[in-house]
């Protein structure tokens, strides 16, 4: 779905439904209202004609990610992929992760010599950082 949505749709669903995105033009600011409060077989026949537009809609208002994932469209970024189930990690979940993944590597190098150790220990949080700067996009804070 995410990826029939171009980023312009994106910004403009955004507009709508979550400012600031980009404020589309009159017609298509009416046809995202359209979109919004058609009908389940108007709805369907609308996505037909703008497949894209009504993806996104149907995402900022299913999906409890869909904000964000719209944004990440419309901003170029890779939208984020779901967990098996479908479900996305929550901060905590990363951090939590992240946290694991650090004291397992200590445990693994405690028979190492020291600055080994801080070497692995570094990398660890760089990449948890990357994860997390990833994860949570520009200016994100948790």
């Amino acid at each position: 779905m995410a990826d029939e949505i171009s980023p312009t749709e994106a910004a403009h669903v955004l507009w709508y439904f979550a400012p600031p995105g980009r404020r589309p033009g009159s017609f298509t600011e009416q046809l995202i209202a359209l979109i919004n409060m058609a009908g389940q077989e108007n709805r369907r026949r609308l996505a037909r004609a703008y497949p894209g537009y009504a993806a996104a809609v149907h995402m900022i208002k299913t999906d409890p990610r869909g904000t964000q994932r719209l944004t990440d469209i419309a901003y170029g970024r890779k939208p984020e992929k779901a967990l098996p189930g479908g479900t996305h990690p929550s901060t905590d979940e990363l951090h939590g992760a992240a946290a694991r993944a650090v004291d397992d590597e200590i445990d693994r190098l405690r028979t190492g010599d020291r600055a080994a150790i801080e070497r692995r220990i570094a990398a660890a949080r760089t990449d948890y950082e990357q994860a997390r700067a990833a994860f949570l996009g520009p200016g994100g804070d948790a």
